[in-house]
């Protein structure tokens, strides 16, 4: 639904008033859309056809060519829905996004990549940044007056993704080391079981259709449930999943994750992140 490491090109985030918009789109991919004139409704998705209510100020922005969209509506609290053409047409609301976060996105792959959990962020980083071959930008952080290299992070083949479900695997940073030209540069390590009982002191449970963080993905494998530090205020209890083995789910294909990959839910992460995009179904 989300993340699409395929998406390498830059575009311009344009927003359109449907009401003033010469034609309609009619398809999202294999969604078929249907735009009715009326005030105070929500989008509304049944199987492949997803209606979208609309009024003189409601706002929609095409993703990926037309195959996924985002319709805003700005009286209505800044409601935010995004859908289209994933493996099946779907169609979820997304909270912790607002238009004005729209209209500033350089472009639809920063949008994607703000759905990817942050502490699936900081580990991509890690690991990309070990490896001098992977693409760069570099970008600079006015607080610190320097320039900061940034992985693009869109080249990732790593990421794995299930719908909103997110995996990557888990990253352990060894010792730093300079090169010849004095550039500091580091190892990381993917980590096997064995690595995270002898590391994190963790014993992995056996696991069959385990439902995970009460969504409609399941997992039959291996799995361990630890504290997860960079937790939400409103929920200190929550937990980090680290599983292996098949993610099954609804309207997806499985997804096999052969080595111990931490697995997470899209809005799950810190606090103080200036926008935390999750999605409600």
């Amino acid at each position: 639904m989300f993340v699409d490491n395929k998406i390498q090109r830059k575009t311009t985030m344009k927003i359109n008033k449907i009401s003033e918009m010469k034609t309609q789109p009619r398809r999202a991919g294999s969604a078929t859309l249907n735009f009715v004139q009326k005030e105070q409704e929500k989008p509304s998705r049944a199987e492949g056809n997803i209606t979208i209510p609309f009024n003189l100020t409601t706002e929609y922005l095409e993703l990926k060519g037309g195959s996924q969209f985002i319709v805003a509506y700005p009286e209505q609290s800044e409601e935010i829905y995004f859908g289209g053409q994933d493996e099946m047409p779907f169609l979820t609301r997304l909270d912790g996004l607002s238009i004005k976060d729209l209209r500033i996105m350089e472009n639809e792959n920063v949008f994607y990549e703000s759905l990817v959990p942050p502490l699936i962020a900081l580990l991509q980083e890690i690991r990309l940044l070990s490896n001098k071959n992977n693409p760069v930008d570099y970008k600079y952080d006015e607080s610190r007056c320097s320039w900061e290299a940034k992985p693009k992070r869109s080249f990732d083949k790593k990421l794995r993704r299930q719908g909103d479900l997110f995996a990557y695997p888990v990253v352990k940073l060894l010792a730093g080391r300079s090169d010849k030209e004095g550039y500091y540069d580091y190892e990381t390590k993917e980590l096997s079981w064995g690595d995270i009982m002898s590391y994190l002191r963790y014993v992995p449970t056996d696991v069959e259709s385990h439902r995970l963080y009460n969504t409609r993905h399941e997992l039959t494998g291996r799995i361990v449930r630890i504290p997860y530090f960079f937790v939400r205020a409103s929920d200190p209890e929550e937990i980090c999943i680290i599983g292996s083995g098949e993610v099954s789910a609804p309207d997806h294909a499985p997804m096999l994750l052969k080595e111990p990959h931490i697995i997470l839910q899209s809005g799950m992460g810190m606090v103080t992140m200036k926008t935390r995009i999750t999605t409600k179904d």
